[in-house]
């Protein structure tokens, strides 16, 4: 299966149920789906679950270029909850090169989400990351781009990006 199931839409077309928004659900959406692709590499990033996570994200085997860049951002993902994350300039350079709009929307969009998440575990303002991506998801195929979309990828987001640095900052002090 292709790794680009990002939003809504495509999760309950591949998958018959609406996505987990809940670590109750997602716990529940794993146990019924043992299957290893994108999706379950994701929930199981976001649960913790990393060695899970590192062998379903070694089962996916991408069919686009857009999907390869889904895989390298859960990669970079997976670096980051550990601290050995090196660098995202090279996904930078790899969104930018889709052709797929589409593909370009969903990468840039996670990417924007993962830029932020490494902002909170440097210490930075996350909102610089998610302003610079939303500016990016602004100049990708208007076909694909709705403000309501928008607020869909960056809306949960940005809600564990603040959490997330509200967190650091309490565990700093």
């Amino acid at each position: 299966m292709g790794a680009r199931l990002t939003h809504r839409a495509d999760w309950l077309r591949a998958n018959g149920a609406p996505e987990p928004r809940s670590l109750e659900e997602a716990e529940r959406w794993l146990a019924s789906h043992p299957a290893s692709y994108a999706d379950r590499a994701s929930l199981l990033l976001a649960l913790g679950r990393l060695d899970e996570a590192d062998a379903a994200i070694t089962a996916i085997r991408p069919v686009t270029p857009g999907d390869a860049v889904f895989t390298e951002i859960l990669r970079q993902t997976r670096l980051l909850y550990v601290g050995s994350i090196a660098g995202l300039g090279p996904l930078d350079d790899e969104w930018r090169a889709l052709t797929d709009p589409v593909e370009r929307h969903r990468n840039r969009a996670c990417l924007a989400l993962l830029h932020a998440q490494l902002a909170v575990d440097m210490g930075r303002d996350p909102v610089d990351e998610l302003a610079a991506g939303r500016a990016d998801l602004a100049s990708v195929d208007s076909s694909v781009r709705t403000q309501a979309q928008m607020l869909k990828l960056f809306g949960p987001g940005v809600a564990l990006v603040v959490v997330a640095a509200a967190l650091s900052a309490i565990v700093s002090a």
